[in-house]
């Protein structure tokens, strides 16, 4: 977050919803952390951090041969359009195949764009990679495609502004990173019962 956060016009949209909401519900501790410090009043809402869920029956090591690093919709200003370019000039040895949306900046030579790919395609995808590739430019609440790709058997080259890897749980291994995604929406649903009450 930078000073200019503080005073962003989504300040007077968002905020006088939510400090009247009942429950707040952050996708991780980046993200709450990341909203207060532009809205410091929103501490005094009752919040609870709860993951996006993600299903381990759909993301998976398939055992498949691996090779090179996979990019999601990383070539999009929000999504740090310029880092995934400067990381792949830096690393020119590395064949990255990006995905998603069409790019917002122009790739070097070793980076191949694919287009979209289907949701059901996605952890063959992952499968054929070693790594996942993401350098957000700004905080991402949760960013799911970090998950599905950990859970896939991914490396993760990453920074600090991705959700997921702000909650301590990714530092558990594999197992305790599944159940978490798994049970996530049982939490969210009881974070909402006990303020429905």
């Amino acid at each position: 977050m930078q000073p200019k956060c503080q005073v962003c016009y989504l300040r007077d949209r968002w905020v006088p919803i939510m400090s009247r909401a009942r429950l707040l519900i952050w996708l991780s501790p980046l993200h709450r952390r990341s909203m207060l410090y532009m809205a410091p009043e929103l501490a005094q809402v009752p919040y609870a951090l709860v993951p996006s869920p993600v299903s381990s029956t759909d993301f998976y090591d398939m055992g498949l041969t691996r090779s090179g690093v996979l990019a999601v919709n990383a070539a999009l200003m929000y999504k740090g359009g310029d880092l995934f370019v400067e990381w792949a000039r830096a690393h020119p040895e590395e064949r990255i195949t990006l995905v998603g949306a069409r790019p917002e900046v122009e790739v070097p030579p070793n980076v191949q764009y694919q287009g979209s790919s289907a949701f059901a395609e996605m952890n063959r995808l992952y499968n054929n990679h070693k790594k996942l590739l993401h350098l957000s430019e700004r905080s991402q609440p949760f960013e799911r495609t970090i998950a599905e790709a950990y859970l896939a058997g991914c490396g993760i080259v990453a920074n600090a502004n991705i959700g997921a890897l702000s909650w301590p749980f990714f530092k558990h291994g594999r197992d305790v990173v599944a159940r978490t995604l798994e049970e996530a929406p049982i939490k969210f649903w009881q974070a909402i019962e006990k303020v429905r009450r």
